[in-house]
């Protein structure tokens, strides 16, 4: 999820389709971000060894992003994974897929290569040969409020610009943390006797949430 909302992403959707008995052999996370360019995959997925197939992992972390270490966390849960990427390359779109699997963690190999005839970039991680988890796992009361807790500060400080966090395209509601918030607006006068209004907003939440301790001011 923060790899999209790092790739410019203002939308990110977990998704997955249960059966009759909450059983579910795909999750996927789409965002609508940049997409991961094919030119720039030894600074993502990692270093290239041999052939543009093969790789090691070598990954510095940029914003949120965990330093690499999300690329290996899908095999926690799932036999493989599959990024279903879009991005922009110099007047067209291009699409393309990078898969790893579980037994073979420390490599990708990328296919399915061709120009896109999809109006935006972004992209779809799929998560294949899912074990100990149910559709219940993404749905319950206790996910929405870890993704609350995770995400809920950032939804509130982009919420101008119409972030979205949802399961099944349903929001993941974070107020319910906020404990108790003001609003006040500060008027600085410059030198030259010019108004500066800056308005401020204090929140306090009912627990602790992802990124504590900061001040943001935009």
């Amino acid at each position: 999820i923060w790899n999209g909302y790092d790739a410019n992403a203002t939308s990110v959707d977990i998704r997955f389709d249960p059966n009759e008995i909450d059983h579910i052999d795909q999750l996927a996370i789409v965002d609508n971000g940049d997409g991961i360019a094919m030119e720039n995959l030894d600074q993502t997925f990692g270093a290239f060894l041999d052939s543009p197939k093969k790789a090691s992992f070598q990954r510095s972390s940029y914003n949120h992003g965990k330093k690499g270490k999300g690329r290996f966390s899908f095999a926690t849960l799932a036999s493989k994974a599959t990024w279903h990427t879009i991005y922009r390359h110099e007047e067209k779109l291009l699409e393309y897929d990078i898969v790893i699997v579980n037994n073979g963690k420390e490599e990708y190999e990328t296919n399915n290569k061709f120009v896109s005839a999809k109006s935006h970039t972004g992209t779809e991680v799929i998560l294949d040969g899912l074990f100990d988890v149910s559709a219940f796992s993404f749905s319950s009361p206790e996910f929405r409020d870890y993704l609350a807790q995770e995400f809920g500060w950032f939804l509130f400080l982009n919420k101008a610009n119409g972030f979205k966090l949802t399961i099944n395209g349903e929001d993941v509601p974070y107020e319910h943390l906020i404990s108790d918030s003001d609003v006040t607006n500060l008027v600085i006068k410059s030198k030259d006797g010019v108004d500066h209004n800056f308005g401020i907003t204090y929140l306090r939440w009912r627990e602790s949430i992802g990124d504590r301790y900061y001040f943001y001011f935009l």
